[in-house]
Order: structure tokens, then sequence, then C-alpha cells
């Protein structure tokens, strides 16, 4: 798509994992030209989980529309590549941690000096600064540290990992924001600029409100409403939550629990959330006299905030979700056909599938000026794996 937003602009992707990635991902889904650059061994991302011919779920979904160039850093011409490619580029992506990309001879200083109006973002764990920033950072130490474990605990009251990438994906998200919003600023000023995105921040706005409520009330805040979340019917999960008196008293009525309402311990939203456990055990024992569908049914046909708890294929088969075309299947080189999410902003510039390792090198080379002398000296140094 020529009108593509981000038609014309090239990046440099030398970020491995989920949170970079998916950042250079999203700005290839608007029109950027992202050039993903691998170690000899290939992204990490590639071994994680269930793989097939060098990929896997996570290289398949946060590397969709890049074409993948195989550099091997621990080489001075490789180096001394990846600068001259900077000099071509308008944003640089990097994951490893500080002071890695600058040992390597690829740090924003470095870059900087070849091309002073390159918007270079800097992926960590903790930022580039303060006393650790050289400690590693997965998810689940994100989830653990930024205390949203101990937000997600469940009614055995152990505090619970969120078993998606949540971290890496909210920073991936704040990552493309920073460096969308650093080429709108370049766009007027025509300087580049450097762009610390880290795990543990990007978390932290996640749960800014969160913050402020444990702030107020002086340690971990209560359940901001009650009943909500999952409760057990006779065949399956509902989950169904209230935001005010007058929710609750339509939840009650819709499954015939009028009794509840008689309740001194549920007359008002603080006393629910004070009395949150004996509110669920009476209401399950209510549910547990019928199915999770004819619930969903009384429940939403009485205007109620409820719906059956899904799993990913009960979704992905759901007449609205069919009907919208909000899954899509591509064919992706190694898995097969598999299913994607229709983008959540809309109509997209680029929907190529995850390169395989190295798939593009020549194309990539000789795009930027490289002729086959240069490319055959590269491979004899090792540069090019």
């Amino acid at each position: 798509m020529s009108n593509a937003a981000l038609n014309g602009i090239k990046v440099l992707d030398l970020s491995q994992g989920i949170a970079g990635p998916y950042c250079g991902t999203l700005l290839s889904r608007y029109g950027a030209d992202v050039i993903k650059i691998e170690p000899p061994s290939g992204d990490w991302s590639r071994g994680i989980g269930n793989t097939s011919d060098g990929q896997s779920a996570l290289s398949a979904v946060y590397n969709v529309g890049k074409r993948s160039l195989v550099l091997d850093l621990k080489q001075p011409s490789a180096v001394e590549l990846v600068l001259e490619l900077c000099e071509q580029c308008d944003v640089i992506l990097e994951s490893s941690r500080p002071g890695v990309a600058d040992r390597l001879g690829i740090g924003y200083a470095q870059v900087k000096a070849r091309n002073p109006a390159i918007v270079y973002l800097s992926i960590s764990g903790f930022g580039e600064t303060g006393p650790y920033a050289g400690r590693p950072c997965t998810d689940t130490v994100g989830q653990a540290f930024s205390g949203l474990m101990s937000n997600n605990h469940g009614l055995d009251g152990v505090p619970h990992k969120i078993d998606i990438p949540i971290v890496d994906i909210f920073t991936g998200l704040f990552a493309y924001q920073s460096v969308s919003m650093a080429l709108m600023a370049r766009a007027q000023t025509g300087e580049g600029r450097f762009c610390d995105v880290s795990l543990m921040g990007s978390i932290a706005e996640v749960q800014a409100a969160k913050m402020v409520d444990y702030h107020i009330e002086g340690g971990p805040p209560k359940v901001l409403n009650a009943p909500a979340g999952a409760f057990l019917t006779s065949n399956g999960y509902i989950a169904l939550t209230t935001l005010n008196d007058t929710h609750f008293e339509t939840v009650c009525r819709a499954i015939g629990a009028d009794h509840l309402l008689d309740n001194p311990n549920y007359k008002k939203r603080a006393d629910r959330v004070d009395h949150n456990n004996q509110l669920r055990v009476d209401l399950e024992a209510v549910l547990a006299t019928d199915t999770r569908e004819a619930w969903v049914k009384r429940l939403q046909d009485a205007g109620a905030l409820a719906d059956q708890v899904n799993d990913l294929g009960d979704w992905m088969k759901n007449a609205h979700v069919e009907a919208i075309a909000a899954v899509a299947f591509a064919d992706q080189p190694g898995l097969g056909v598999i299913p994607r999410p229709a983008p959540a902003g809309g109509s997209i510039a680029n929907t190529a599938p995850s390169p395989s390792a190295g798939q593009h090198t020549h194309e990539v080379l000789n795009g930027f000026g490289l002729d086959a002398v240069r490319i055959a000296a590269l491979k004899q140094a090792g540069a090019i794996a």
C-alpha cells in the first residue's frame, strides 16, 4: 500500500524474543520496511514451544511482515556492515542488556555518529540506568517484580502468573508508541532521538490505577466490585461483573436469587466487597443448579454483564467472531496454515509471513547497494552466516 502511514520508513530490527520484535511487526504492519537481523543461531524465540522448520508460535506471530538477514556480530566486518546499513535507515530496534550494544560497536552514540536523524529504540528489563539496569528480566520476573502477580491471586490466595507473556506484549506496544511519536517529532524537527523502554516501566503503566488504590488504602487494594469474576455452574464457568447496586439486583433477579437482596451483608457495593468470599459461595449454590448456557442466556436477556468463559477454540468458532472476520488464516512456511487475529487498528499494509532466518540476506544487501564481490567478501570473513 503506497499510502500506508509508514511507507518509506526503513527499520533495522536487532531485537530478539517478543517485546522488540512485536514493536517491529507493528511498524511493518503500517508500511515500514523492517529488516530483522538475527545471529547465526537465529532469534531465540524460534526455539520456544512447539517448533517446526525454524518457526514457533512466538516467532511466527512477532515477526510477521519482516525480511531476515543473518549476521555474526562477533565479526568486525558484520558490525561495520550494520553501521553502514544504519546510515540508510530511520529506526533501530535492539533489546540487549544496557551496555551490550555499546560494546559491540552499535550503541546509540556510535549509530548517531553515522546517522544523526536515527530513532534508536532500546528495550531492556529495568531501563538504561539505576542499580538494576544490568539485571536480566523475563516476562515471569516482570510479572513478579512489578506486583502484577500479587494483584492476580486466585481463590487459593496464591499469586498467579498470567500465562501469556503480558509484560513483553505491553512493552512491545509501548515501544511502538514511543517509536511512532519519535518519528512524528522527527518529521517536524529533523532530529532523531533515543527511546528507552523497559519491561518494568511498561507493566507499571498498565497498573497505574492499582498503584493509586494501593496508595490510598495504605496496602494491597480490595477488589473493585463484587460479585465479579468466574463462577462455576453445573457444566463450566461463566463470568459476570457488577459495577453498582442496580447491576447486582439485575443479576440476583435473573438467576432467581432474590433472597440475596435481603442479606444485609450484600446491600451496598462496599458491603459486598467486604463479604466477597461468602457472596461467591451463595451465588455458586444457585448457579450449580443449571448449565452455563442457560445462565448466560437468562443473564444477558436481563441486561446483566455476563458471558461464558470460553477457551480460544470456543472464541474462534463463535458466530460473531466469524461474521466480522476477527480471525484470518494465513500460510506460514514451517507451520502450515495458522490463525491470526484481525489487527486492532484496522487495515494493514503488510501481511507477509514471518521469514525464515536469513531468508532475505542477498535481497536485503543488494537493496542497500552491496554488490556480489562485497557480499562474497563478507561471507568469506564469516560476517554473513
